[in-house]
């Protein structure tokens, strides 16, 4: 819908005054009523007859009308019919018709169209002139809007619109606050891809580009004077407050405001993302004049990023998924050797042999006194006992304790599988959680290829309360971070091979979670180019994992960046977070309101 210009509303705002005040006016008489008029002019006419009539005798006054009627209605347009009404009410002399127009009145009665004349001949009636006018409201249009001088107020009203467009456009264009962009200038400005907007320091919009407009969908006539404010922003990851924007910080603390990012709700529905810049305008005396505002739409690269996030996403999933088989192929090769341990202990175990004793003892039950004294196979029986028990008692043990390595297998099986549930799920907010069993959880998915590999953790945690963070993304990376470790150090020759995780507050707005291992370091070279899609320095490697950590951790509006001091002196990677902490009631997190439904991989 295409919008009025100032100029328009403010010349219609006049205009409807006027009329307002032109209706007023007749309303209350300041203007002649051609209605009253018209009935004084009657009256007079009708006088000046009354008295001509007078001095003509009463004989002649009927010849006197039939001779002069037809002239006083050629003169007097509004006169419709004349005729003379006898005193017995008949009708004995008129013009054409007036017997049909007349209708009947009480006696000395008038109305506007209608009007007696009483002719007395000394105290008798003798009769009445009588005379029919046209109606004094008009039964056309054209004659209702003449007799109401609405074609006068029509005209005033036209003359006046006109005449003040011609005025405010002068006017106008000297007020115009874009006047005060060279036109050179603007013509610069508007032949750039970018959105550039100019502000005056009450917010309002003094000038804008083809580009501006073109992004909402205005032309710089509708929106030059309003506030830039007032367009449907929204701030990604923030509460939507007007004194967030960036060109309002500009404005009240004079800073700049770089790489800002900004959506614009636009008026078919849809969304387009922005990057804004915003930058003080200062006179040459260093006096606050105004800001420039740039916006670039990133709109189809946001898209894409997204995409790339996702797949980021699923390949983090699929390194998860990948550390859940390998710890559980180990841990179920452990129970395989277990459990045949247990069967070849049972298959080979003393205890059968205890059946033939049984046997003998049962054949010589009724002497087993004399059997076991006497007989050469008896007396081999009592020591034959006491051995094989000892030997029981030492499969017993065995079996005992491979019994227990085989529980805790499996209870290893279940820990990890309940650890890969909680993260291999899909999750579109923050909720509340730990960061030490965050970390702890991340070390149980690897810790098959700590303990094979001979890699000792340390941990290092500040007192962190539940913070409200992306659990399962952060899951994602730090698995990631620790295998990469866990393979540095596994090409290292170092003895003491050691990871180190920790987690502090480096303030109150930001979490610090560091990997630092003592493994084969990063060339400096290589420090650069390590998060780039694609690049790896394995045999194996695909160069999608740390590159889809580091999307994931901006994704999150965190960092993740690497340190090193060369080939074989270790590396350390650091995320970090911005922190949103909240206390919890008996050290358990509060229910979420935010979570939504996870689906699991």
């Amino acid at each position: 819908m295409k919008k009025f210009t100032t100029t328009v509303h403010i010349n219609f705002t006049l205009t409807c005054l006027l009329v307002t005040m032109l209706f007023m006016a007749i309303g209350i008489g300041l203007v002649p009523s051609k209605v009253r008029m018209n009935i004084e002019n009657r009256q007079k006419l009708c006088e000046n007859l009354a008295i001509q009539f007078l001095g003509v005798a009463h004989d002649n006054i009927i010849y006197t009308l039939e001779s002069l009627g037809p002239h006083i209605i050629e003169r007097n347009p509004d006169i419709i019919s004349m005729g003379f009404r006898d005193a017995e009410g008949k009708v004995v002399s008129g013009t054409d018709n007036h017997e049909a127009n007349w209708q009947p009145l009480a006696d000395g009665e008038s109305t506007p169209t209608q009007i007696q004349i009483p002719v007395n001949k000394g105290d008798e009636i003798f009769g009445t002139i009588e005379i029919f006018f046209a109606p004094v409201y008009p039964k056309t249009l054209a004659g209702f809007l003449h007799i109401h001088y609405i074609y006068f107020v029509l005209f005033m009203a036209a003359a006046m619109f006109a005449v003040n467009w011609i005025y405010f456009k002068k006017v106008l264009r000297h007020l115009d606050p874009s006047s005060v962009i060279p036109s050179r200038v603007k013509a610069v400005l508007d032949n750039l891809t970018e959105s550039v907007v100019i502000l005056d320091k009450d917010e309002q919009i003094i000038f804008g580009n083809e580009a501006f407009g073109k992004t909402v969908d205005e032309t710089e006539k509708t929106f030059v004077g309003r506030k830039l404010s007032i367009f449907p922003w929204i701030q990604p990851r923030q509460k939507q407050e007007l004194c967030d924007l960036p060109w309002i910080q500009t404005l009240e603390k004079g800073t700049t405001e770089a790489n800002v990012p900004i959506i614009l709700k636009t008026k078919d529905g849809n969304k387009r993302t922005s990057v804004v810049n915003s930058v003080p305008i200062l006179s040459a005396a260093g006096e606050h004049r105004g800001i420039m505002t740039s916006f670039t739409d990133v709109t189809e690269l946001e898209e894409k990023n997204n995409e790339l996030v996702k797949m980021s996403r699923d390949a983090g999933m699929a390194e998860i998924a990948t550390n859940v088989l390998h710890n559980i192929g180990n841990m179920l090769n452990n129970v395989n050797v277990s459990a045949t341990v247990i069967g070849d202990t049972l298959s080979q175990s003393k205890l059968l042999k205890l059946q033939d004793v049984s046997m003998m003892i049962q054949d010589h039950s009724e002497n087993i006194g004399a059997f076991l004294s006497e007989d050469e196979r008896g007396k081999h029986i009592p020591p034959y006992l006491v051995k094989t028990i000892a030997i029981l008692l030492d499969e017993h043990k065995d079996i005992t304790k491979t019994i227990k390595s085989l529980r805790n297998n499996i209870e290893h099986i279940k820990t990890v599988i309940r650890s890969q549930q909680s993260y291999a799920k899909v999750q579109t907010c923050e909720e509340i959680a730990s960061i030490r069993e965050i970390m702890e959880d991340a070390i149980k998915m690897n810790q098959t290829v700590l303990t094979n590999r001979k890699i000792d953790i340390v941990q290092e945690y500040d007192e962190i309360d539940y913070i409200n963070i992306d659990r399962s993304r952060i899951m994602q990376i730090t698995v990631n971070l620790i295998k990469n470790a866990a393979e540095a150090l596994n090409e290292s020759d170092v003895k003491n091979k050691r990871i180190a995780i920790k987690c502090n507050k480096t303030n109150e707005d930001q979490l610090k979670v560091e990997v630092i291992d003592n493994g084969i370091g990063i060339a400096p070279e290589n420090i650069a180019k390590i998060f780039a899609y694609g690049y790896t320095t394995k045999p194996t490697g695909h160069g999608f994992g740390l590159h889809a950590c580091v999307l994931s951790a901006k994704e999150i509006g965190g960092d993740l960046i690497a340190h090193s001091q060369g080939p074989g002196l270790g590396a350390s990677f650091i995320l970090t977070l911005p922190l949103n902490s909240e206390k919890v009631n008996n050290g358990k997190p509060k229910e979420s309101i935010h979570e939504t439904e996870n689906i699991s991989h």
